[in-house]
């Protein structure tokens, strides 16, 4: 496969945190670019402006189930990188690499590791020679629900891969689900969270990280108007105010 000659690359998928891909774009306040290019995973290129789209699943199948698929992935005109080109269907297509996708994997995982579409976004990515990923929307659990989707393993080791094999950087969004979200929820054990001041007399304050994180699920529970979150919003808003009455503990070095 070619280098693709793209720094940054902003993957976008279907998942809750996609929100702070609108929350990063839709203002008038940006004063930069998001990335080379944005990279829609299946259907979220039929509502998001994309450079890209990756799509996996067969699109003769998906045809059958779904006879505007092609239609729409014809009208965005764009790339659609796909398991297998079928120019009848999607005059864009570009055939997958999967052969270097796999070798990439038995390199790194010593076997092949790819088994949804955000991990054959990020091998595509290394094998284009991209330096930066940012993923919106790349979630396989979500809060108070039992499901949860498969995959998420794979795609954080490839995250990994990514980071530290390499030598790029990952972005996550700050609502991901991600490595059980990006933003820590504090120590385990410790009812009240305490600041640690650090050999280098660093204050890693553990309690704002918690007090951020309950905000931010009092939102979204509030946001999603369903009648059964009042007792999760309750038992949140409970310990928000725990918190805000606690003596906090600063431990010495």
């Amino acid at each position: 496969m070619d280098r693709l000659g793209l720094d940054t690359v902003a993957i976008i998928g279907l998942g809750p945190s996609q929100a702070n891909f609108r929350q990063e774009t839709i203002t008038q306040d940006r004063t930069e670019s998001l990335a080379d290019e944005i990279w829609c995973i299946n259907a979220a290129a039929f509502g998001l402006r994309c450079d890209r789209v990756i799509w996996m699943d067969d699109l003769e199948v998906e045809s059958r189930r779904n006879p505007y698929c092609a239609v729409d992935l014809n009208r965005i005109g764009k790339p659609v990188v796909t398991a297998k080109a079928h120019l009848h269907l999607c005059r864009t297509a570009i055939e997958y690499p999967i052969r270097e996708a796999v070798e990439l994997s038995l390199d790194l995982f010593n076997k092949p590791y790819l088994n949804n579409s955000v991990a054959y976004s990020i091998a595509y990515a290394m094998l284009g020679g991209v330096k930066q990923l940012k993923l919106y929307g790349c979630d396989f659990t979500y809060p108070d629900q039992g499901f949860a989707e498969s995959g998420r393993a794979c795609v954080e080791s490839w995250i990994l891969a990514f980071n530290w094999k390499h030598g790029g950087n990952v972005a996550l969004a700050p609502m991901t689900s991600l490595f059980d979200t990006v933003e820590p929820w504090g120590l385990y054990g410790y009812e009240t969270q305490p600041n640690i001041v650090t050999n280098a007399g660093e204050v890693i304050d553990f309690t704002g990280h918690r007090m951020m994180q309950l905000r931010k699920r009092v939102e979204m529970l509030t946001g999603a108007g369903i009648a059964r979150n009042a007792l999760e919003i309750e038992k949140t808003l409970a310990e928000i105010e725990r918190i805000r009455n606690g003596a906090v503990q600063k431990l010495p070095s």
